[in-house]
C-alpha cells in the first residue's frame, strides 16, 4: 500500500518542488531595493553620461556648420599636432634589414619617444623610478587628441 501512494503521490511533488523553484527564481529577491513610484528625471541635470559635448548632437547647430568650422580650423589643428608629434617623438626610420615581417616588411626597433634634453636611455636606465618621478625625466606623455569635440580621426591627414 505505501508503495502504491508513493507512485500516486511522486508526480505531485515534483511538480509542486518545480513550481516552487520556478517561483523562487522568478520573484524579486528580498535584497534587491523596491521600485517606488516614478521619478520625474528633468531636473538631474550634468551627470557621467553627458561627457559628449558635441554641437550636432546638443542639436546647436547643422552638421554641415561644424564640418566647415573643422575643415577651416584643420590647417592649424595639422600644424600644432605636428609641432607636439615632432617634438615628442623620434620619426626616423630605424628598421633590422634581417627581421622581416611577412611579405618582407622590415621590423622598427628601438624607442620612439624623446627623451628631456641632456638625459639618454643609460642614465634613466640607472635611475630609481622616485627619481625619475621626481625629477619628470621620463619620457613625454602621448599627444593629446587635437579637440574634444570631436575624434582625433577626423584631422587624419588623407582627407
Amino acid at each position: 500500500m505505501t508503495s502504491l501512494t508513493s507512485r500516486r503521490l511522486r508526480p505531485w511533488l515534483l511538480t509542486l518542488a518545480g513550481c516552487g523553484l520556478l517561483f523562487a527564481l522568478v520573484s524579486p529577491s528580498l535584497t534587491q531595493q523596491q521600485s517606488g513610484p516614478a521619478k520625474d528625471h528633468k531636473d538631474i541635470g550634468k551627470t557621467s553620461y553627458d561627457q559628449i559635448d558635441v554641437p550636432v548632437i546638443l542639436g546647436r547647430e547643422s552638421f554641415a556648420t561644424m564640418m566647415a568650422k573643422d575643415k577651416a580650423a584643420k590647417p592649424d589643428v595639422m600644424k600644432r599636432q605636428t609641432v607636439l608629434l615632432n617634438d615628442r617623438y623620434d620619426l626616423t626610420r630605424r628598421v633590422d634589414e634581417k627581421c622581416l615581417m611577412t611579405r618582407g616588411k622590415p621590423i622598427p626597433v628601438g624607442p620612439a619617444a624623446r627623451l628631456p634634453e641632456g638625459m639618454t636611455w643609460e642614465k634613466l636606465a640607472a635611475l630609481a623610478p622616485d627619481d625619475i618621478r621626481n625629477k619628470g625625466c621620463s619620457p613625454r606623455a602621448s599627444c593629446p587628441c587635437p579637440t574634444s569635440s570631436t575624434t582625433s580621426a577626423a584631422w587624419s591627414s588623407r582627407r
